[in-house]
């Protein structure tokens, strides 16, 4: 009897493991289905603006999210799924985009297993991205509220004060025809050194006004002689201008579309209503200008150097953050053997010659430290970051137009 008995449990037993790896096993191969199904559609909304139907919460009930990335044209979806899944899912995620699929559920085929600390980690970064996308539009939208609100104050202001009869000149550089300064001033925000025009004024028949037009941010360094009246000053761009060099009592005006001033104009348009009746246009190359003959006798006021940023007090931007960053220690340059790894794990190749291991991938760094991120990081001033440390914190900031990639090989941003 107790032989019979004991026959019976070790049956029941085995019988039972048998069912729960048939399950599991049954369970997996409907992942592998979801997954499928998942990529499938994930192609077909690979359209700009395309509304999104990418609700594959059955068999497996679970809350899924997903937004269109419109800088990318791609779409990404997170399922995390509900206790009325089957318990080796429930609580679990799984993430599908157009490339890449990660999940903290037990091995599924096309998908990167990573932890459930990692899964954290990747819906922490995802969430900054969606923040830092919502917050763009948000920054955008209330720039444009900002312009319907303005009136034309400043700018009426400006041009009432200029006289009835002048001479204008209107500048503008051609490309590549400005002077380096070598470092950054107060209020460029781009990224690079800092350029200028210098702009030289012998012109004593008339009151002079000139108009300055560059749509990166330029130092206009004005110089004129004792018989000269500049009447008053405009530069606009799409970036801040800086004007120094004329008298504190002379009218000057900037316009941008970073920061407008005036209803009707903003940016790099230049629609003055009364002063362009006539007007000489002048070509700047070699950094300098000079309106009438040479002379000894030029009159400038304020210091340059007075505009230049103190990289030991404050944060620069763009590429000299960047270099910024290493020096602090934030960030270190990341080598062949470094990336290669990352890129196994996105499931890309990075091929590389093996005695070139430890050189440095241009453009490319490794995140150290907690730090913040450059502004100005956007267009040839991006770059690529990484981490390979997970406890690491993210950085906070404006990521501008650059990839950010974890050590398990999540990207966000312009991953490629």
């Amino acid at each position: 009897m107790n032989k019979k008995i004991i026959f019976v449990v070790i049956a029941t037993l085995i019988i039972g493991v048998i069912s729960w790896y048939s399950f599991d096993y049954y369970q997996l191969n409907k992942m592998n289905t979801v997954i499928k199904q998942a990529k499938t559609k994930v192609l077909k909304h690979y359209r700009r603006n395309e509304k999104m139907n990418l609700d594959l919460t059955e068999p497996f009930p679970a809350v899924a999210n997903g937004f269109t990335n419109s800088m990318r044209d791609v779409i990404d979806v997170l399922w995390t799924f509900t206790d009325k899944a089957p318990a080796s899912y429930a609580g679990k995620n799984l993430f599908l985009s157009d490339e890449q699929c990660f999940t903290d559920i037990v091995e599924v085929d096309g998908c990167t297993k990573i932890s459930t600390e990692n899964m954290t980690r990747l819906k922490s970064l995802r969430q900054a991205y969606l923040d830092s996308l919502a917050d763009e539009e948000k920054q955008e939208k209330a720039k444009q509220d900002n312009v319907r609100k303005l009136g034309n104050t400043a700018c009426e202001n400006w041009l009432a004060q200029m006289p009835d009869d002048y001479e204008l000149f209107y500048l503008w550089p051609a490309y590549g025809r400005v002077t380096d300064l070598g470092y950054q001033v107060k209020g460029d925000e781009r990224g690079g050194t800092t350029k200028m025009v210098e702009v030289q004024v012998n012109y004593p028949k008339k009151p002079v006004i000139l108009v300055l037009k560059n749509d990166n941010t330029l130092v206009w360094k004005i110089s004129y002689t004792e018989q000269t009246n500049i009447a008053g000053v405009w530069a606009a761009g799409r970036y801040p201008q800086v004007v120094v060099g004329v008298d504190k009592n002379t009218p000057v005006l900037t316009t941008s579309y970073m920061k407008p001033a005036c209803k009707k104009h903003i940016g790099d348009t230049l629609p003055l209503p009364r002063i362009l009746k006539s007007y000489d246009e002048q070509h700047i190359s070699d950094g300098k200008i000079r309106i009438g003959r040479y002379t000894d006798n030029w009159i400038s006021h304020g210091n340059i150097e007075s505009l230049k940023k103190n990289p030991e007090t404050e944060r620069l931007s763009g590429e000299l953050g960047i270099q910024q960053l290493v020096k602090e220690g934030a960030i270190t340059p990341i080598t062949n053997a470094e990336l290669a790894k990352i890129r196994e794990k996105q499931g890309k190749t990075y091929s590389y010659y093996p005695e070139r291991a430890n050189e440095i991938v241009p453009r490319s760094y490794v995140i150290k430290k907690p730090m913040t991120f450059p502004k100005g990081l956007y267009g040839g001033h991006s770059v690529d970051f990484y981490f390979l440390d997970e406890s690491i914190p993210l950085p906070k900031g404006d990521m501008g137009h650059c990839q950010l990639t974890t050590s398990f090989g999540y990207c966000v941003r312009n991953c490629y």
